[in-house]
């Protein structure tokens, strides 16, 4: 694994992961679903701890 796949891994899987987040936060509200919505949440923590190294880096 060289730095091209260190920068691709570290900077777009927060973005993407956020409007993931957003989709899953979105359906569990709507369909009043709370085990959708907990998965929202967790994928919300989730990409935003990947997000620190990608912020530090």
């Amino acid at each position: 694994m060289n730095g091209a796949h260190i920068h691709l891994l570290l900077n777009h899987v927060p973005i993407l992961g956020s409007v993931f987040a957003l989709c899953l936060l979105l359906y569990g509200i709507f369909f009043k679903n709370r085990s959708i919505l907990y998965a929202g949440l967790v994928t919300v923590v989730a990409t935003s701890l990947i997000g620190i190294p990608a912020f530090i880096r």
